[in-house]
């Protein structure tokens, strides 16, 4: 799981979006398109973290767990829409807004970010269990690229600090990654059946990703 996160993160560098992002030729409407789908993920983190509490209710551990990851990962969405506030007079300048011809940009949440989201739904509902690799997978990814985004970011024009929902949660994963190792080892049996579900399930959701970020692109 580490090795295919890294991997990820590793090959993310050839994708047009973050092509764009290193180049310092992101778009503001392509960096708001980013921020909306990752609220929208974000605000879904605590349904998703309740579905699995009730999913593992009769396994009182596997249930304490994800009780202690809801109660982390309260507010956090809040980090993307102050993102998203800051981002707003460069994709809507207030001295173009009373000109005639200029339209308002709304940011849209992909559908692919929409297929994310319910793709944990089907993961949790069909064993919890694998929950946990996901967890350790988005944590351990945001890690990695967290920093980076961050400068690319900046290159673009976006501000010091830009990516306040990405650089906040990097800090707090730094510790979450061992944490979510831990339990990968305590709640998923070492079988070769359960280790080709977690990686085709993390497949899935890289493939689903990768669509998520072309999409924003405008």
């Amino acid at each position: 799981m580490k090795r295919k996160t890294e991997a990820y993160a590793h090959n993310f560098k050839t994708e047009p979006f973050n092509v764009q992002l290193q180049e310092g030729k992101l778009s503001a409407k392509s960096y708001a398109n980013f921020l909306f789908s990752i609220e929208y993920l974000i605000k879904h983190t605590p349904i998703h973290l309740r579905l699995a509490i009730e999913k593992s209710i009769e396994h009182p551990e596997l249930s304490h767990y994800f009780r202690h990851k809801f109660a982390e990962e309260q507010g956090h969405d809040q980090w993307a829409i102050d993102d998203r506030a800051k981002l707003e007079p460069l994709v809507n300048p207030p001295e173009r807004m009373d000109k005639k011809g200029f339209a308002r940009f709304y940011p849209q949440v992909s559908l692919a970010m929409w297929d994310y989201v319910r793709e944990i739904e089907r993961m949790i509902m069909t064993d919890p269990r694998i929950y946990i690799s996901y967890i350790f997978y988005t944590e351990y990814l945001t890690v990695l690229v967290a920093d980076k985004m961050k400068v690319g970011l900046s290159m673009c024009g976006f501000g010091e600090e830009p990516v306040e929902v990405l650089t906040k949660h990097a800090e707090l994963d730094v510790h979450h990654t061992s944490e979510g190792l831990e339990a990968i080892e305590t709640f998923l049996p070492n079988t070769f059946e359960m280790l080709t579900t977690v990686e085709k399930q993390i497949d899935t959701l890289i493939k689903l990703h990768i669509a998520m970020f072309k999409a924003c692109l405008v």
